[in-house]
């Protein structure tokens, strides 16, 4: 996928409660700001929000990899959202499978498209040009899902359109990026979280993309 809108400046902060995990930022003034924490409402859950000064009808990405420490478009659980011309917030959620793929494939990577995820109720909105979208997931990968890393991992984010069909195309070059060993989770979280999440690990080993597969193709991605 590819991405094309403005933006001079990206600022990804990673948050467990209220402790800050790492941040990163290229050249520019305008930031988004990726945060997770503990659901209340599930000890297997998370709740991660993203948000960001956007036009309407253009999406930010936050990517989970398959392989966290070569973090990549390609097998990454991808969600995407974004503002409708009326102001509502939509969350797409989907696959990164193949390199310049203008959509997102299904969870399974058998065919191409993408779901609508359920956001937070109460707590996405937009406002100002200024976007804020939360949705919960669970930390395994369940159903084709990628797990969320308990330690230090790699991240990817995106900009880009949304078209007239409610679909993300192409970003340029310059509008996606990658977090390298950041932590999502504080220590807190991380203790309660760990036996939930270690249970997707054979999981991730058997669904797992062939790593040999990948690594011709990583100078095009990176």
């Amino acid at each position: 996928m590819r991405i094309w809108p403005w933006l001079s400046t990206l600022s990804c902060t990673l948050l467990a409660g209220n402790q800050v995990s790492a941040s990163f930022q290229d050249s520019g003034g305008n930031g988004f700001i990726f945060s997770a924490e503990k659901s209340v409402n599930s000890s297997i859950n998370a709740v991660v929000c993203i948000s960001g000064a956007v036009p309407q009808n253009t999406y930010i990405g936050f990517g989970i990899p398959y392989y966290p420490n070569a973090p990549t478009m390609i097998g990454s659980e991808m969600y995407l959202v974004y503002a409708t011309d009326d102001g509502t917030v939509k969350l797409l959620h989907g696959k990164g499978v193949f390199i310049d793929t203008p959509t997102l494939w299904m969870l399974d990577g058998n065919s191409p498209g993408s779901t609508e995820g359920t956001l937070v109720s109460g707590n996405s909105s937009y406002k100002g040009g200024k976007l804020k979208a939360c949705f919960e997931r669970r930390l395994d990968g369940e159903g084709g899902a990628v797990s969320l890393a308990q330690g230090k991992s790699g991240f990817i984010w995106s900009m880009g359109p949304v078209d007239s069909f409610g679909q993300p195309r192409f970003h340029s070059p310059k509008n996606r990026g990658q977090l390298k060993d950041v932590r999502l989770f504080g220590s807190m979280e991380l203790n309660q979280f760990a036996g939930a999440a270690s249970k997707s690990s054979a999981r991730r080993a058997k669904n797992a993309i062939p790593l040999l597969a990948v690594l011709p193709l990583l100078p095009m991605l990176i």
